[in-house]
């Protein structure tokens, strides 16, 4: 668990992707306090105000508001991390943009492959989407945020979030051929579908890791190993997230 007092880098210059990270430049760290106290630059024995003493104040609020909630996070068993809380010297507020995240949380993403042929949502060849096997559903602790369609014809992909469920997705009972036996069902209309391009800007850019407090690596690259084991033990339910 990170500590409250937290040290902010204080930068002279605006951040662009990977630019400017342990290069000589970079001012003095300092610890950050709840006083409000305005972040300087250190240098030759005097101290240059970097921002008004109320937006100091605001930023100081601002990140105790994001530790506080990413504690209250990992209270419930769930995996979130930390932002590096960035302080830059010279930034306008009107048109530069900092990048640093409050904070990154790890999400469970389900991936269905299809024999359909299709590319987006609009040449999705039927009107509704088989989403899940209820059954499965019922004994999941975590639900998933997003279901990606993969096209084995296309290789193409489209996705939909269970965030969007409303009084038109509907459960029935389906024949799956490749089990032999009915299986019930959670469907959605087509029209929740919606386009890979709006799934790939929500997720976190390799250029920006850096941004992030903790250990990265596996976001990169690695994983998707098959492990063999005997049996599978379910971890204990904790927290509100799952389904009790």
């Amino acid at each position: 668990m990170m500590d409250y007092s937290q040290t902010i880098l204080v930068r002279k210059n605006s951040l662009v992707g990977r630019q400017g990270f342990g290069r000589p430049g970079v001012s003095q760290t300092r610890k950050e306090r709840s006083g409000g106290t305005n972040p300087s630059l250190k240098g030759s024995g005097t101290s240059t105000s970097l921002v008004s003493r109320p937006f100091q104040s605001a930023l100081v609020a601002g990140h105790d508001a994001e530790r506080r909630w990413v504690d209250a996070i990992r209270v419930q068993g769930r995996s979130v991390a930390h932002g590096r809380k960035l302080v830059v010297a010279h930034h306008n507020k009107a048109l530069d943009h900092v990048e640093s995240p409050d904070a990154v949380g790890l999400f469970s993403v389900e991936i269905k492959e299809r024999s359909l042929s299709f590319t987006c949502p609009a040449d999705y060849p039927f009107d509704t989407v088989f989403v899940d096997d209820l059954r499965g559903l019922g004994r999941e602790t975590v639900c998933h945020l997003a279901y990606v369609y993969l096209s084995k014809p296309t290789g193409k992909w489209v996705w939909l979030t269970p965030l969007d469920r409303d009084e038109t997705w509907t459960e029935t009972v389906v024949f799956d051929r490749g089990r032999g036996h009915e299986v019930p069902t959670l469907q959605a209309p087509k029209a929740h579908l919606r386009p890979a391009e709006t799934l790939i800007q929500m997720l976190y850019p390799h250029r920006l890791l850096e941004l992030v407090d903790g250990d990265t690596g596996l976001f990169l690259s690695g994983g998707g190993e098959v492990v063999e084991a005997d049996r599978y033990i379910a971890p204990p339910r904790s927290g509100t997230g799952g389904r009790e």
